[in-house]
């Protein structure tokens, strides 16, 4: 009886156990697949992650790629730039050099255009002074040929008078002694008016025979090397105002200025008449 009591109790135990283990086993294959579901949970959402990973990742990249390329093309540019702003500098430069000398002649045509000025003031005072020398001229042959006309007229009433007296004395010699051939006179001499004339012929142009005087061109003499304020003025005295009066001086009248003025022998170490060749050839456009 205790043996069978023992193996009830032995039997209830055991099921009590296996129940307990079934019951545990149970519990373990449900938290099992709540938590195999779980696992497939999160593995989906760190697919889930992973993919907008490899979205986000590519995005990345992409953007990586266009921001090398920008940064290329931002370097193509800036040499572009560079070389460009090399290339303006340049153009700065040859634009400057070329401004200053714009400014040289201009400032050496200022001063050209004010020696021309002068000059042409010069000029134009010589011009008025020969128009008034014609002026008077024309006046002095004006009164020769008055003064040239009377004595002509003179001559003329003194050959009619002439030949009325030769008319009257031919009749008077023929009526007064008939029978008589009357006497011929002879014709009046041809030498008369050929003598009368042309004293009065070359007497009428003798006031206009006499020659405006050419006034020479006035030249800034100072632009010759070797010429100064001073030594212009001595030749200008000398009647020396132009290059062609320069350029066309022989040696031995070149040698009498320089005796004169005693410039020892400048005009032949600063060439001057080369010069004065020169400066005549820039300022009329041809040879003196």
């Amino acid at each position: 009886m205790f043996y069978v009591m023992s193996e009830i109790l032995i039997y209830l135990v055991l099921a009590a156990g296996l129940g307990f283990l079934l019951g545990w086993l149970e519990r373990g294959k449900r938290g099992l697949g709540d938590l195999e579901g779980r696992v497939k949970r999160e593995a989906q959402n760190m697919r889930n992650e992973h993919s907008a990973l490899n979205n986000k990742i590519a995005t990345l990249e992409a953007k990586l790629d266009n921001a090398k390329k920008d940064v290329l093309e931002a370097r193509a540019n800036a040499d572009k730039a560079e070389k460009d702003t090399a290339a303006v500098k340049a153009d700065l430069l040859k634009a400057r050099t070329e401004a200053e000398s714009i400014r040289g002649e201009l400032d050496a045509a200022e001063s050209r255009a004010g020696s021309l000025q002068s000059e042409a003031s010069q000029a134009r005072g010589a011009h008025e002074a020969a128009q008034a020398r014609i002026a008077s001229l024309e006046k002095e042959l004006s009164h020769a040929r008055q003064a040239v006309a009377a004595p002509k007229e003179d001559v003329n009433s003194l050959e009619k008078d002439l030949e009325a007296a030769q008319v009257e004395l031919a009749a008077a010699l023929s009526g007064g002694a008939p029978g008589k051939t009357p006497v011929r006179l002879p014709e009046k001499p041809a030498a008369k008016k050929s003598v009368v004339k042309p004293a009065a012929e070359k007497a009428a142009p003798k006031p206009a025979a006499k020659p405006v005087a050419k006034v020479a061109e006035k030249d800034d003499l100072k632009l010759i090397k070797g010429i100064g304020p001073v030594l212009e003025k001595k030749l200008n005295a000398m009647g020396i105002t132009s290059y062609a009066q320069i350029a066309k001086m022989s040696d031995a009248e070149m040698g009498k200025i320089n005796e004169q003025l005693n410039f020892k022998d400048r005009h032949v170490r600063d060439d001057w008449k080369g010069k004065a060749a020169k400066a005549h050839a820039e300022k009329y456009g041809k040879a003196p």
